[in-house]
């Protein structure tokens, strides 16, 4: 009978076993449901992580549940609290996000890790720098054993790790952006509830991130400006979904404004980088001191520096001057092009000498990296909706101020955060329809600011190259290898000529033949009475440098060449530096773009494009109904941009080899028929 009945026993503990496990299992997402995000207090749906309409509506949402019991907090709060109690109400505890940090640290080890592979992850950004809220992503840049430098590489790892976070389920809505200039994989760690951004190839965002730190450590004042005017940003519609500008940039105009007082708050980055060890990047110093030691003699109180702040950049010509806090005082962008900024010269050496990619600027602010000095950190703002909203939020921000100058500075606060303004296009009348266009043709409003609008001649995107300095030189030396015995004249104007009409051409053969487009020529009617002129392009390098070999007062090449581009694959993106002095090497680098054609990775886009000669430089114009994302702006950033002036420079020293050539081989028949005479 017992034998019988230990079947029966058997079930009932399996039963019971089950049960348990069920209730458990129960108990555990009961826990999960409750758990409060440690670092976030909303979390970000599908829609929002994909860009969709709801993001706006989710982001304004979020944004009242922090602006609502902060109102209220600076109501009750007693005068001199107003920055704890600001703080308190929108920062996480530093216990909270070690604690967040290391939860999610943990499940990033375990999609991750490979046995032949180890990874080091690395966090930065908000978190990193002491300017995180409650809100704030969690930036990652994981660093393996075997790096992966290759774009290709990176792309193929965000593959991979995505499908192991699938796998695993300790992420959620998983979202891979491989088009944008930093590849990078975005998700939602299930357990803390926070957004994830991981790169695989952004280190220098580590250095940014510390630095900002050592700043914010150096005096609160800055500390608390930095967060009042971060929030404010995203109350003011200057931060939102569409990241179009970024708090980075914020502070960086926060650092170069207190930088810029008649008693600076604190000093210039080349002044902190002396006699201090260098970290190399390239031709780029990432040093920084750990501590920064510096006597500022401004006392000025929080709230006039907040105001000074609005001030400043209510009256700041944007279009026409540089923010750069390496360099630490005002300079226009007329000095910069003009090499006239002292303190970049190794900016201008690297540029000249090693063939980096100038600072490109505009299209409407340019912000130099204190670090990186060629590069933009503003060139994610690309349409002129977000500039006019910038300036107007700054504009209305200094007006905010003004009204409230006697008011509490609790008061000041909630009216900087609650009064606010949208900018809206002005639709065009029929006055303006008559008289100057608006919209397309450049001109705006005028709701914000008294800075002029950019130049109408370039209504879309617009990429300047001025002459470089060893590129005067080259054609220079070119026009004397043509007239040994110095027939005529070689004046500067000449030599400047030249080279623009050497540039329109080269440009054309080498988007051709290196960057692997088709450009079909689009051609103007010319006016009944005028014979068109024969405009046919070069084939060849040879051709391109036959044709500009004439006379400045003989170019046949107009000074406008119009086309429609058209891309099919990617043959630049993490390509090795280019190298090229002579036809030998040239030839060589238009096999690799063959090969890498062959491999067939796809880079789709078609537009119209522009190469104009304006003002003694070469211009590249896009227009402005071009969509300003996707595979057009990853060829322009990491391709077109990071490469043409190397292209130029080697196709400079390609013309001038061919020259040399032809003048030994006249020699040469020269000597040959004395001798036969």
């Amino acid at each position: 009978m017992s034998d019988q009945q230990q079947p029966s026993t058997s079930r009932q503990a399996t039963l019971t076993t089950k049960q348990q496990e069920s209730s458990q299992a129960q108990a555990k997402q009961e826990r999960r449901k409750r758990r409060k995000r440690r670092l976030s207090m909303t979390k970000k749906d599908n829609k929002g992580l994909n860009g969709a309409g709801s993001a706006e509506a989710e982001e304004s949402e979020t944004l009242n549940k922090f602006l609502e019991p902060l109102v209220k907090a600076l109501h009750e709060c007693e005068p001199g609290n107003e920055m704890k109690v600001f703080l308190d109400e929108l920062q996480p505890s530093e216990a909270n996000i070690e604690l967040g940090l290391t939860l999610v640290k943990r499940d990033l080890h375990r999609v991750l890790s490979f046995q032949s592979n180890a990874a080091q992850i690395f966090e930065f950004g908000s978190v990193k720098s002491g300017l995180a809220m409650r809100d704030s992503d969690l930036d990652f840049y994981i660093h393996y054993q075997h790096e992966q430098r290759e774009r290709e590489d990176q792309i193929k790892m965000i593959h991979v790790v995505a499908s192991r976070m699938e796998k695993t389920g300790l992420f959620g809505q998983i979202v891979k952006i491989t088009g944008a200039k930093v590849p990078l994989l975005r998700a939602i760690h299930q357990s803390t509830n926070c957004c994830c951004d991981i790169n695989f190839s952004n280190a220098r965002g580590c250095y940014n991130s510390k630095f900002i730190k050592a700043v914010m450590q150096f005096d609160p004042r800055i500390l608390h400006l930095a967060m009042i005017i971060k929030f404010w940003s995203k109350c003011a519609y200057v931060l939102d979904e569409k990241r179009q500008f970024n708090s980075y940039c914020l502070v960086m105009m926060l650092i170069f404004y207190l930088q810029t007082r008649k008693l600076p708050v604190i000093p210039s980055v080349e002044d902190m980088q002396q006699g201090i060890p260098r970290i190399e990047y390239g031709p780029w110093n990432l040093g920084y001191p750990q501590a920064i030691t510096y006597k500022t003699w401004n006392e000025n109180s929080l709230r006039d520096l907040l105001i000074g702040f609005f001030r400043y950049y209510s009256e700041f010509e944007f279009t026409r001057n540089l923010i750069s806090p390496f360099v630490g005082r005002l300079c226009s962008l007329e000095e910069l092009e003009k090499k006239n900024i002292r303190e970049l010269a190794k900016y201008y050496r690297a540029c000249e000498v090693d063939g980096y990619t100038p600072l490109m600027t505009g299209p409407w602010i340019t912000i130099q990296d204190p670090f990186e000095l060629n590069l933009n950190v503003a060139r994610v703002m690309i349409t002129d909706k977000r500039f006019e909203q910038l300036r107007l939020s700054l504009q209305h921000g200094y007006d905010v101020c003004t009204r409230h100058r006697e008011s509490s500075f609790a008061k000041l606060l909630e009216a900087l955060f609650t009064d606010t303004k949208l900018y809206t296009k002005a639709k065009p009348s029929s006055k303006a329809k008559n008289g100057a266009q608006k919209g397309k043709n450049g001109e705006t409003n005028g709701t914000a600011g008294k800075d002029p609008p950019p130049p109408a001649k370039a209504p879309g995107q617009t990429w300047r190259f001025p002459p470089l300095e060893n590129e005067l030189f080259v054609v220079k030396q070119i026009l004397l290898t043509r007239d040994p015995e110095r027939k005529t004249v070689i004046t500067e104007p000449r030599i400047r000529e030249l080279w623009s009409a050497s540039v329109l051409e080269f440009m054309v053969d080498i988007l051709r033949k290196l960057f692997m487009v088709e450009l079909e020529p689009v051609e103007e009617e010319p006016p009944q009475d005028e014979k068109k002129p024969d405009t046919k392009l070069p084939d060849t390098v040879q051709e391109a440098s036959t044709e500009a070999e004439a006379a400045p007062s003989d170019l046949a090449c107009p000074h406008k060449k119009q086309f429609i581009m058209t891309c099919e694959r990617q043959v630049f993106i993490a390509r090795k530096r280019i190298k090229i002095t002579n036809e030998a090497e040239l030839k060589q680098e238009i096999d690799i773009s063959k090969q890498r054609w062959d491999r067939n990775h796809a880079l789709r886009f078609k537009t119209p494009v522009e190469l104009a000669v304006a003002d003694g430089a070469v211009e590249v114009r896009l227009p402005e109904d071009q969509r300003k994302n996707g595979p057009l702006r990853l060829f322009m950033d990491t391709c077109f941009l990071v490469h043409i002036r190397k292209c130029l420079k080697g196709y400079f020293y390609v013309m001038l080899s061919k020259a040399q050539r032809k003048r030994i081989d006249s020699s040469n028949e020269q000597a040959t028929d004395t001798t036969t005479n």
